[in-house]
């Protein structure tokens, strides 16, 4: 989604990542990249924000229980090639309550647990 104004523009791009399907985590963060490289070089926006469910565990950094180098390297690559500010957007929470985002009919739920940011100026 781009934002804009008289002065600025501002991307946000929200995902999630289903747990246990690394080949789909791996394209899902390929493809944010790839968004990230040509909207920069397209509208050379003001701000990026990426939030959402990454399940990405990469351990202290977002503050999961977890790390999984083969989960985590994808977006710690993606990080760093942004220049993004990592923030956490929940603690750990063991017993994963109360959920950001549900579809009760289905018992579906997800967290919301990470967001990603960028500014330039």
């Amino acid at each position: 989604v781009l934002i804009t104004n008289q002065t600025e523009i501002h991307c946000l791009a929200v995902t999630y990542s289903r747990p246990g399907h690394l080949v789909e985590h791996t394209r899902i963060i390929e493809e944010l990249t790839s968004a990230w490289v040509e909207i920069k070089q397209v509208w050379s926006p003001t701000t990026f924000v990426f939030t959402g469910d990454f399940n990405s565990h990469c351990g202290t950094l977002t503050g999961d229980d977890k790390y999984d180098k083969e989960y985590s390297d994808p977006l710690l690559q993606l990080i760093t090639t942004a220049g993004l500010t990592v923030l956490t957007m929940a603690p750990y929470n063991p017993d994963h309550s109360p959920m950001t985002y549900g579809e009760q009919s289905c018992g579906h739920t997800s967290l919301i647990d990470l967001t990603l940011v960028t500014h330039y100026d």
